[in-house]
């Protein structure tokens, strides 16, 4: 019988401690190498022989301190902790991971930049990190409205003993992303020939067994928008060419 404790002990200390470690995981923003948003209807021809170049996007988020009181799911009576997030890149706990990779900035405008140039709505379309980098005709750019974050990490009350419940099949938390951004087209004198705003969200429930995914929407919530903003821009060419000459 001391021997079958003995090996209960051990295993549930060797999952306690996998769980601790997987809790110290980093997560990263992910821009697609190769587009999914070239749509139905566009040609491999593009349909204006001009160049874009996309800038690094404005940040126009609000100026909110991170709201970070997950340690209160270690509490003996409280049944969460939780975290809210307007600069998730920033934070350091979240329901299942320790910290984002992200560079909001950089990583949407390369990411649209890949998805502009798959959608084959002109000749090319490059990221620069720099006004006047390359010659351009357009400039594609993004201003970030929001990227919301919300998590819980559920203790159903019982502080640490939460794993075990884990363990057995219970919800370990939630965590809910947003996107929100706006895509503007200028010529060279900076008038805005296109302008586009999309606001996405998603939400998921996080479980022991399939972790991480604390901020896995935010690559989805951006594609979708891009992919929103490709047809829009694409409709408008199709029915007015002369628009963006």
């Amino acid at each position: 019988m001391r021997r079958n404790n003995k090996k209960f002990i051990s295993k549930f200390i060797l999952i306690l401690t996998a769980i601790l470690i997987a809790g110290c995981r980093s997560k990263s923003f992910i821009y697609p190498e190769i587009g999914t948003l070239q749509t139905k209807e566009a040609s491999l021809v593009p349909l204006t022989n001009k160049i874009v170049v996309v800038l690094p996007f404005n940040d126009n988020r609000p100026k909110a301190e991170n709201l970070n009181l997950y340690f209160l799911y270690m509490l003996p009576i409280a049944p969460f902790g939780y975290g809210k997030y307007e600069y998730p890149e920033k934070a350091t706990w979240f329901t299942s991971i320790s910290s984002f990779d992200f560079n909001p900035s950089i990583d949407m405008a390369r990411a649209a930049s890949t998805n502009f140039q798959n959608s084959k709505l002109f000749k090319d379309v490059i990221f620069s990190n720099t006004p006047g980098e390359y010659k351009s005709d357009y400039t594609l750019e993004g201003q970030i409205n929001s990227l919301l974050y919300t998590g819980r990490r559920f203790s159903y009350g019982t502080s640490y003993f939460s794993y075990i419940l884990w363990t057995l099949g219970a919800p370990m938390g939630t965590s809910f992303n947003c996107v929100s951004i706006t895509l503007c087209l200028k010529d060279k004198n900076q008038n805005v020939l296109w302008q586009y705003s999309s606001e996405k969200e998603d939400y998921t429930v996080q479980w022991m067994y399939s972790p991480y995914a604390d901020c896995s929407m935010y690559t989805a919530l951006t594609n979708k928008a891009l992919e929103n903003a490709v047809t829009d821009l694409y409709n408008k060419l199709r029915t007015n060419p002369g628009f963006i000459q």
